[in-house]
């Protein structure tokens, strides 16, 4: 085992979450991303995804051009920045 003062492989071992703002919405993805970094231990590490392949977006019913999905990433993170100041 490593001594005080150094780090172990399992210290630098992130949960990835990728984030689509198309789905979903802002408040519910806000409190379950605090609960999961919670659960494990700060260690949530989100994937902002804002748009991607049309034929993938419209099978999950997502019918945006590439601009519209920036706005509304823009107000899902608004949205996602004020839930996550009131939960502190």
């Amino acid at each position: 085992m490593g001594g005080r003062g150094e780090r172990r492989a399992a210290d630098a071992t992130f949960v990835p979450v990728a984030l689509r703002t198309s789905l979903g919405g802002p408040s519910v993805a806000a409190r379950a991303a605090a609960t999961l970094d919670a659960a494990t231990g700060g260690r949530l590490l989100l994937n902002l995804v804002t748009g991607g392949d049309a034929g993938e977006l419209a099978a999950d019913g997502v019918f945006m051009s590439h601009d519209e999905s920036y706005e509304a990433a823009s107000e899902y993170l608004t949205i996602w920045r004020a839930c996550c100041q009131t939960t502190r």
